[in-house]
């Protein structure tokens, strides 16, 4: 009986509570902009802004997913392939998939070092292409 009322609750109660506690921030901060003096015409354009800079993420976050996930993809055919072979060249040897973990682990690891690199030349790139600019206008 109390199991039932738990999974009950724990499938109904939570995330309907957690629903409304969002729709009471957002009502909260409506209320408060509403406050402050703001016409339903600047609210607009303010939640029309803040939605803008949710479709247009950062470019060099989706590099940083595609070369994580396309190196993970790596490790992990490179993994079961040498856990195969270990497998096919000595029959006696036990636990020939511990080696896929090291081998995603490695990959990821070395996407994220790529895209390190990657994103720091960008932004070196854009610094000094930023200081041209400014140097330009100034003359």
């Amino acid at each position: 009986m109390v199991v039932a009322v738990v999974a009950i609750l724990s499938t109904f109660g939570i995330p309907g509570f957690v629903i409304w506690k969002h729709i009471e921030a957002r009502n909260r901060e409506r209320m408060a902009i509403i406050d402050k003096g703001m016409n339903a015409e600047d609210i607009r354009e303010l939640f029309h802004q803040e939605r803008r800079q949710q479709r247009n993420p950062n470019p060099l976050t989706s590099l940083k997913w595609g070369l994580l996930i396309f190196f993970v993809g790596i490790g992990l055919f490179v993994g079961i392939r040498y856990s195969g072979l270990v497998a096919y060249s000595n029959p006696n040897f036990q636990h020939t998939e511990d080696v896929i973990v090291p081998c995603v682990l490695i990959s990821g690891g070395f996407a994220l070092l790529l895209f390190y690199f990657i994103a720091a030349k960008k932004e070196k790139a854009d610094r000094k292409e930023q200081t041209i600019a400014q140097s330009t206008s100034r003359d």
